[in-house]
């Protein structure tokens, strides 16, 4: 649970990204909000409930793996496991502001 992120991040800070993204809290150092592109937040919410899918030991659709495809390659596993958690939670617990329900 301890693992580093390449770029620095540990997996308690992005686990803490995420579930402030999905609170529609401030992310990041300066506490502002980054501006995204229209469809972005589908986007977000397909590769978020991807991961909850993937760590649940659930298929994946075609869509879903391409999704996946690339964080397996920059994040430990772990870590997706636990972004997928975290998701899971804070849907099942206030619903998602930051993304439509998929």
């Amino acid at each position: 649970m301890s693992s580093e992120i390449e770029a620095g991040i540990t997996q308690a800070e992005l686990v803490e990204r995420v579930r402030a993204q999905l609170q529609g809290r401030p992310v990041g150092a300066r506490g502002g909000r980054v501006a995204s592109a229209p469809g972005t937040g589908l986007l977000y919410g397909v590769m978020l409930h991807a991961g909850a899918r993937w760590e649940a030991g659930e298929q994946l659709t075609d869509l879903e793996t391409k999704m996946l495809e690339p964080l397996f390659l920059m994040l430990p596993k772990e870590d997706l496991r636990e972004v997928g958690r975290v998701y899971t939670q804070e849907v099942s617990a206030r619903g998602c502001r930051r993304c439509p329900r998929v």
